[in-house]
């Protein structure tokens, strides 16, 4: 029964018209009120609040999306009339706070005479560029474990950027629905109740 119950309940914006309609029969019917006076009260105050209803729903649909209300949208365009002039203040900033670097590797040549000297030196040099080598290989290892870091990291805010997308265009598309229907129902019925007679 409870599930029977919120099966009709799915589709509460035409319940609800079709209750207007019993009450609106009601009072011309059997309080005998002037049916043509009661007609239009009726067609004006539906007209009304469903267009106020549906007014809600694009603004609450505004909210989700842009964080912004009808409201704001408006007063932001009274603001930039553009026979308004406003003035505008320019500052300057200077970089201070740049620094650049690099590194500079030095080595001092020296002429062995002997072909041990000679022998003993070239080892020096190969000892000191496979040190050489060794450090910007541990430099890179570094940085490039630093920039995974990075993308993992990015992947994981995408991710969940892509659900909160996902789940506002969800809510848009069916959270206000709804409303948007009920108020499109009171219009027509309020367009349709002015000229029963």
């Amino acid at each position: 029964m409870l599930r029977l119950a919120r099966w009709f309940w799915r589709s509460w914006p035409v319940l609800l018209i079709i209750a207007l309609a019993i009450v609106h029969v009601s009072l011309v019917t059997w309080l005998n009120l002037h049916s043509a006076t009661t007609n239009k009260l009726i067609s004006l105050v539906t007209q009304i609040f469903g267009g106020i209803l549906i007014l809600y729903s694009i603004d609450s649909n505004i909210g989700i999306i842009r964080h912004q209300n009808l409201f704001k949208i408006f007063v932001t365009y009274l603001g930039e009339f553009p026979l308004v002039r406003k003035s505008v203040v320019l500052t300057t900033g200077t970089a201070d706070g740049v620094a650049f670097g690099m590194k500079a590797k030095v080595t001092v040549r020296r002429n062995p005479e002997t072909i041990d000297k000679k022998l003993e030196y070239l080892q020096e040099q190969i000892d000191d560029l496979k040190r050489d080598l060794e450090e910007k290989a541990k430099e890179l290892r570094e940085r490039l474990e630093r920039e995974l870091a990075a993308v993992r990291a990015d992947v994981s805010k995408n991710r969940q950027d892509l659900g909160r997308i996902e789940s506002t265009i969800e809510e848009v598309s069916i959270g206000g629905l709804k409303p948007q229907i009920f108020g499109v129902l009171l219009m027509l019925y309020g367009a349709f109740s002015g000229y029963v007679a």
